[in-house]
């Protein structure tokens, strides 16, 4: 399990640790764009609490930058969709120092969402991770992971879902 450690004040670092080939790693993350790095690389663990990871949100807002180096992990029409933007238009907010608030919070709930998924129902195996998001499931009535990962709420009942898989309440 992981450790963060921060102070309330921006600036500050948060200190996550986490296991890779046997030994315990940290990473600093001095930022909200650090810490969807951290949890999309797949490393094991890296996990900050949300209220660690609420103060990184309140610190520093998502850049454009780190936005198109994240369409190369979750697929660009589902950041669209959570970040309420046309994909067509995705590329105006890549040019942005900064996106707002707003919208840096829905991509804190999307890179959570995706890491859980990713590390804890398929070890990082993108292959059947993307089969899995396409696939309709009937505990979501019908509906498909993907489909229900666009939207704040279609996350939250996204979770709960997840949440029952990894202990065991649905067969």
């Amino acid at each position: 399990m992981a450790t963060t450690q921060i102070a309330s004040q921006p600036g500050k670092v948060v200190k996550v640790e986490y296991e890779e080939d046997g030994k315990t790693r940290i990473v600093h993350l001095s930022n909200i764009d650090d810490l969807f790095k951290a949890r999309l690389s797949g490393r094991r663990g890296s996990r900050a609490s949300l209220l660690k990871t609420r103060q990184l949100v309140i610190s520093s807002k998502a850049t454009g930058k780190t936005l198109r180096w994240m369409t190369n992990v979750i697929p660009r029409d589902l950041i669209a969709e959570a970040l309420e933007v046309n994909p067509t238009n995705l590329s105006k907010l890549y040019r942005r120092k900064e996106l707002s608030r707003t919208q840096t919070e829905g991509l804190e709930d999307l890179t959570h969402l995706w890491r859980d998924v990713a590390q804890d129902l398929f070890n990082g195996n993108a292959e059947l991770m993307t089969r899995w998001l396409d696939t309709p499931v009937p505990a979501l009535e019908g509906d498909t992971p993907k489909a229900l990962m666009g939207t704040m709420t279609g996350r939250k009942v996204l979770e709960g879902y997840i949440d029952k898989l990894k202990y065991g309440d649905y067969s």
